[in-house]
């Protein structure tokens, strides 16, 4: 890093940068004015990317983790000039929040991969400004226009692989935009947003003090006009357009904007649209999601003033006469007794733009009637399931696996999304999270059917470890024939998603075609390998030359691979000689010993002389014939490399006398470590070779000592604990273990580079003291002879609240007060 400092050459014009200014809006401007095609040619300058994957390194420019000062040396500027313009952690042991400006600002709400800029000020000042990048802030309080992230010509949405700050990269000018039109609501937000990052405050709102409780505010309304109980939503908006994060602000804003009288008049709406749908329920029922999803909100503790508001504000309603009399949304009705909505109406009960109406009713909704209205229930039928629509990310939470795989059964069919591109338009995919609870509860119902005894499977993420690659069946067809029961699910963590789901090990193995091999008759490649002591080229060149039989069986892979019998391998031995095998028994160097073996009339039938193989093959029958002893006495034959004199040691029989080879190394780490894992800790760093420029040949030499060092950190290291070891030290079953302190990242194993895993010793003492105070979820729900439902109900009741998890202290799961958790269910 300092070389590509020191050596960086200047660029020829470089304008000093704006106080306000973003750093990436300064690497545009500074590629504008050097009349580069992209940001990408100064990063590629510095050493930070190469062409194709600059762009993810624009987060760590910008929060300062990476190649900050190279920039400022290229820029000609003083390191401390462009550190001012990134946005620094708030804290040195967590990255939650940045400073921006006079603002602390959480990280989910920048939005650094998606720039959106404003039209006006690019046309006015020239520059790209930090504000900006707050994705909150979504309309320019200076000129009351919405910020723009697409292209108004090839409608493409911007990146920072631009040639300047206000040329989009099709060449157009972003300073043609059109304007378009805002809200007032949204534009209050952004008037916070920016007197937040002048001054660190907002002031003139009973609630809001600063950017913390402002997103605390919106994250009540997005939870609160959602009513989603079943989550605990993230308003994430700093990966999406800016016409979503208007949408969304604007929605949730609604409820605050005139605390507390715009949260009445939303609660009065929301009666009346309720009663007219279920007229038998009272208020209390009516408003019963609205409680759940409040109760969910994951930033009661922290914000627990702001909570307790809305709280109270809401229970203040639920015993006025306001809730009482709410007026119900009166729906004229047709001779037959339906209710009939017209469309005005149904896109008000909706709550979905017009253009989406349409798009809706043209799939979602049987035909209107003549005069064009549509029926009060199949309206509501929509909302609710409007109501339960999740994205691919938050979907992915729900079934606890990656956006990634929830796509992969999107594709296969596995589950279906409700809008998409592809079904109604919708520029996003969601899916309903009836579906996705409907496809929990099928793993469940298949899970029930084994008794505690019989639930020993392999887990889904065994499975996808272990199994994945070599299966003949993909990971979408083993989830659907567990739903069809054709694969068998023997337990299933309700917690967990689909993460805690378990196969039956023989149905599993049946279905993805994965034997068990016969370990008595045939052997693998990695078998001979050991078994001759050869290199895995090697033995394919045996093979490919005709000297050892094989056969390919599909055994736990798509693609057939090689077997060997063993009878094939006893037939080579007895027929065919390797020189290592008589080197080993005499202390000789292999290729030595051949020489020795071909000048005293033996004649290989492979080897580099003969056939270009890797290693000479003899027939046993002729070294059988040669006598030994003269043969190690003799010290005159013809040489392929040439030896050293009489009583001199070349430097590798030297190296080989005081290091150790890589075979050595893997003999003196275990059994189970081949030649091919030590260059693996070669390459991870976790082992130094001796460096001698192909003077000792191809071979890899270690020190003895970099071998204990290795082993001293790891396996000889009394300060830690293998991973197989931890459940019985701390007393706790495997299976809790993984749940309630490794998959949350309370307990962070080492890795020693072979596959090990091991804890630390003090980090296993804190967690034994933790637990003598500390008990998860489902400790807590056994403890009391309860169900963890049970323990979410104490929660929203208020009896009972976490000491750790999510919103406390960063943790992925909760975890309760022992005492305290016992005496809420006495």
């Amino acid at each position: 890093m300092a070389d590509c400092r020191q050596n960086a050459r200047k660029l020829l014009i470089r304008p000093d940068p704006k106080p306000d200014e973003s750093l990436p809006g300064y690497l545009l401007r500074l590629t504008e004015a050097n009349a580069y095609d992209s940001p990408g040619v100064i990063l590629s300058l510095i050493g930070a990317a190469d062409s194709s994957n600059w762009l993810s390194h624009i987060p760590l420019i910008v929060t300062g983790q990476d190649h900050v000062s190279s920039l400022a040396a290229i820029a000609g500027k003083e390191p401390g000039t462009l550190l001012r313009l990134t946005y620094q952690p708030t804290s040195k042991k967590s990255d939650t929040s940045k400073q921006v400006g006079q603002a602390l600002v959480s990280s989910n709400l920048l939005a650094l991969n998606n720039p959106a800029v404003c039209p006006k000020c690019l046309e006015e000042d020239g520059y790209h400004r930090n504000i900006w990048d707050i994705a909150l802030y979504t309309v320019c309080h200076k000129h009351g226009i919405q910020l723009v992230d697409a292209c108004h010509k090839c409608k493409k949405r911007l990146n920072w692989a631009r040639p300047g700050v206000s040329t989009c990269s099709c060449r157009a000018s972003l300073t043609d935009s059109r304007e378009r039109p805002i809200d007032e609501r949204e534009l209050t937000v952004s008037r916070m947003v920016s007197e937040c990052f002048d001054t660190g405050v907002i002031t003139g709102h009973p609630l809001i003090k600063d950017m913390a409780s402002l997103m605390a505010v919106l994250h009540i309304g997005y939870m609160v006009t959602h009513k989603r109980p079943w989550s605990s939503m993230e308003l994430g908006l700093g990966d999406r357009i800016i016409d979503q994060r208007h949408g969304e602000l604007v929605q949730a804003f609604t409820l605050f904007g005139q605390w507390p009288r715009s949260f009445q008049l939303f609660l009065k709406e929301f009666i009346g649209v309720e009663r007219a749908r279920y007229s038998s329920f009272g208020t209390a029922a009516l408003m019963h999601r609205l409680g759940m999803a409040l109760d969910r909100y994951p930033f009661k503790d922290s914000h627990s003033k702001i909570f307790q508001e809305v709280k109270q504000e809401l229970d203040r309603f639920l015993a006025s006469d306001a809730a009482r009399v709410a007026p119900v949304e009166r729906l004229p009705s047709n001779s037959g007794g339906r209710a009939l909505v017209e469309p005005e109406l149904a896109i008000r009960l909706l709550d979905v733009t017009e253009q989406d109406f349409h798009s809706l009713a043209r799939n979602r909704l049987p035909a209107p009637c003549e005069d064009g209205r549509y029926t009060l229930k199949d309206i509501f039928s929509l909302k609710d399931i409007l109501d339960r629509l999740v994205t691919i990310q938050q979907a992915g939470q729900i079934l606890g696996i990656s956006s990634f795989n929830v796509r992969v059964l999107l594709q296969a069919g596995v589950i279906v999304a409700f809008r998409g591109p592809s079904i109604d338009g919708y520029r996003d995919l969601l899916i309903d999270a009836k579906v996705l609870d409907q496809m929990l509860a099928r793993f469940s119902a298949r899970a029930a059917l084994y008794k505690e005894d019989d639930r020993d499977g392999i887990p889904v993420s065994e499975y996808l470890k272990r199994y994945k690659n070599a299966a003949t069946k993909k990971f979408a067809e083993v989830l659907q024939a567990a739903l069809d029961g054709v694969v068998a699910v023997v337990r299933f963590e309700q917690e967990s998603g689909v993460a805690g789901v378990a196969f039956d090990r023989a149905s599993l193995f049946q279905f993805i075609r994965v034997d068990v091999p016969d370990r008595d008759a045939l052997l693998t490649i990695d078998d001979i390998m050991r078994e001759l002591d050869l290199y895995k080229d090697a033995v394919y060149r045996l093979m490919a030359v005709g000297l050892m039989s094989f056969q390919k069986r599909s055994i736990n892979h798509r693609i057939p691979q090689r077997y060997v019998t063993k009878a094939e391998l006893a037939r080579f031995r007895k027929q065919y000689v390797l020189p290592r095998e008589i080197a080993a028994k005499h202390g000789l160097n292999v290729t030595n010993l051949a020489e020795r073996l071909m000048h005293a009339g033996a004649k290989p039938v492979s080897g580099p002389t003969v056939d270009k193989g890797l290693v000479y093959v003899f027939r046993r029958s002729q070294i059988e014939d040669i006598d030994m002893q003269r043969l190690l006495r003799d010290t005159v034959y013809p040489t392929r490399t040439g030896r050293p004199k009489k009583g001199e040691q070349s430097p590798r029989t030297v190296a080989e006398s005081i290091y150790l080879d890589a075979q050595d190394v893997a003999e003196m780490l275990g059994e189970d470590v081949s030649v091919q894992k030590v260059s693996q800790l070669v390459k991870s760093g976790l082992l130094r070779p001796v460096e001698h420029a192909g003077e000792l040949g191809n071979k890899r030499f270690f020190p003895r000592e970099e071998v204990q060092r290795y082993l001293v950190a790891y396996r000889d290291n009394l300060g830690l604990v293998t991973l197989e070891q931890v459940p019985d030290w701390l007393g706790i079953p495997k299976r809790r273990l993984d749940v309630d302190w490794i998959k949350p990242r309370r307990l962070v194993l080492v890795k020693d580079g072979l596959g090990g895993r091991y804890a630390k010793r003090e980090d296993l003492e804190w967690i034994k003291t933790c637990r003598e105070r500390m008990v998860s979820t489902q400790e807590l729900a056994d403890l009391v002879g309860k169900t963890r439902q049970d323990i979410g109900n104490a929660i929203r009741l208020g009896r009972l609240s976490a000491i750790s998890g999510p919103v406390i202290d960063g943790f992925s799961n909760y975890m309760f007060d022992r005492e305290t958790g016992v005496h809420a269910f006495q």
